[in-house]
């Protein structure tokens, strides 16, 4: 979504990216530090069609989640 805001300067898809962000960094999703397993994120799904990882830490999850933030960021930075 921000790579669309990039493109297209349409705010809808900044204040999307910016929403699935703000919502993904709340206790609701975020894994519990005192498990010790190398995720962020806690609650992902992989494959929904054939059911499978389903609500568990996915490592791909957590890249996405990481990539966007740095994109929201390095757009914050380039802004007067």
């Amino acid at each position: 979504m921000v790579e669309l805001y990039k493109y297209t300067k349409n705010d809808i898809y900044l204040n999307y990216s910016r929403s699935v962000v703000e919502s993904l960094k709340s206790e609701k999703y975020i894994l519990d530090e005192t498990v010790s397993a190398p995720f962020i994120l806690d609650h992902s799904t992989g494959n929904w069609p054939k059911k499978d990882e389903i609500d568990e830490p996915i490592v791909y999850g957590d890249y996405y989640f990481l990539e966007t933030m740095l994109r929201l960021k390095a757009l914050e930075d380039k802004t007067p």
